[in-house]
């Protein structure tokens, strides 16, 4: 059988510490957004059978945030059309700075 792609995949994450840090998303291949809840959703239309994508988050840190590093631990899932859902929570976010 020949593996196809994955269609309308969609990564959601409720990002950690919303209420403390200010967050953000890019990525190369997918589209996405980040709400004022610390949500972040990306979506796909297409992912080619073998390939991989990447989002990069980042968030801005108050400069009153003294106890570091900040240890997050985190839990994204991911979607697609005829598939189950696949939740990780392999994720760690640590913060080592608050200065740029």
């Amino acid at each position: 059988m020949t593996a196809s792609a994955a269609a309308n995949v969609v990564v959601t994450d409720q990002l950690p510490a919303a209420g403390l840090l200010s967050w953000g998303a890019s990525s190369g291949s997918f589209t996405t957004s980040t709400s004022g809840s610390g949500l972040l959703t990306a979506t796909l239309l297409s992912l080619p059978a073998g390939a991989s994508g990447s989002i990069t988050v980042s968030a801005s840190i108050p400069l009153d945030i003294t106890s570091l590093p900040l240890d997050l631990p985190n839990t994204a899932t991911v979607e697609a059309d005829g598939i189950s859902s696949i939740t990780s929570s392999e994720a760690l976010i640590t913060v080592v700075s608050g200065q740029p």
